[in-house]
């Protein structure tokens, strides 16, 4: 039995291979151990593996940290970026087979909310502030000078 769905229209940009988590932006020079390091901590996500991994010494932790910040928040942005659909199914399943009320299957979905928001498709709060701003001119009469004739005694 042959299918009537018309086929597939073709995606308006290419599929990269080997694709990376990393945004492919204008890179900053980076020697090959900061290289490696980022490779390290995008296979697994822990930063301490990645700096063995990467032969940099585990104290040197905070410096390689804050040299390389902006590519860990990039990765870790993108790997929430990534599991955020597993989330939502998390949510969803949840809601439609009633395991809310489960232990277990409230953390999950505590967890998956906590992903959601944090990608920004969960709860979002928007605060509207409203006032009144009154713009006015004052005028003031002229000043005119006025002397007072008195006489001052001590007591």
């Amino acid at each position: 039995m042959q299918c009537c769905l018309a086929p597939p229209t073709p995606l308006p940009f290419k599929i990269k291979e080997n694709m990376h988590l990393l945004p492919q932006q204008p890179q900053r020079q980076r020697t090959e151990q900061q290289t490696r390091f980022l490779e390290a901590f995008e296979e697994e996500f822990d930063v301490d593996a990645a700096l063995i991994s990467a032969g940099y010494n585990p104290t040197s932790k905070y410096k390689v940290v804050k040299s390389l910040a902006d590519e860990i928040l990039a990765l870790t942005q993108s790997y929430l970026a990534l599991h955020s659909p597993g989330a939502a199914r998390q949510i969803v399943d949840r809601m439609e087979t009633g395991g809310l009320y489960d232990p277990a299957s409230k953390a999950k979905f505590e967890a998956a909310k906590e992903v959601l928001d944090r990608v920004g498709i969960g709860k979002r709060e928007i605060v509207q502030h409203e006032g009144e701003v009154m713009h006015g001119v004052v005028l003031l009469p002229a000043k005119t000078e006025r002397i007072i004739d008195a006489d001052f005694h001590e007591a």
